[in-house]
Formats: C-alpha cells, sequence, structure tokens
C-alpha cells in the first residue's frame, strides 16, 4: 500500500517549516544549520557546520547540484540531494 500521508503538514512555515525560494518557486521545509559532530573511528575528532533543508521530495524534483537556495535571504548551493525513501529529501547546502 502507498505511502498517502499530507507531508504539507510537517513543513508549515505556520508551524516549525521555513519559506526556501528554489528554482523561482518558494519551497517549504525544515532548515537546519547547526553543528554536526563528525566521528572519526569511533571518536568525535571535530564538528562541522552542516546546513540542510529538508523538504517534499515533489517539491525539489529536478534539483540538481549547483543550484541555489536562498533561505531567511541567505544564499546556499545544494552539494548534497538525499531523497529519504518517504517523500522527503534532504539538501545538503553549502555558502558560495
Amino acid at each position: 500500500m502507498p505511502f498517502t500521508e499530507d507531508l504539507s503538514q510537517f513543513v508549515d512555515p505556520a508551524d516549525f517549516g521555513r519559506a526556501a525560494t528554489w528554482n523561482s518557486t518558494t519551497v517549504n521545509g525544515i532548515f537546519d544549520n547547526g553543528f554536526l559532530p563528525v566521528d572519526a573511528g569511533g571518536e568525535i575528532r571535530f564538528e562541522t557546520l552542516t546546513p540542510q533543508f529538508i523538504c517534499r521530495t515533489e517539491d525539489v524534483a529536478g534539483a540538481t547540484h549547483g543550484q541555489s537556495v536562498t533561505i531567511d535571504g541567505v544564499a546556499y548551493l545544494i552539494s548534497g540531494i538525499h531523497p529519504d525513501g518517504t517523500g522527503f529529501t534532504t539538501l545538503m547546502l553549502r555558502k558560495p
């Protein structure tokens, strides 16, 4: 049986989502710009800042590496595209 949940409620800017501009359109998602601990052989060696934007897969169909995404007035480039198979895709971002 296919997954039929309305995913838009999970990324609604009226709650905890954010609006972004990608490909001249508004896309709602969850923006995470926190620190990520990096495990090197079972021990945390350093932390890195990895901005990412989790959004509905259908909203970013056709996204490609290097395209621009603007969130809260800050421009990022897509450096990774990770669909999770449940209807969401994580766009890994970096500053130009």
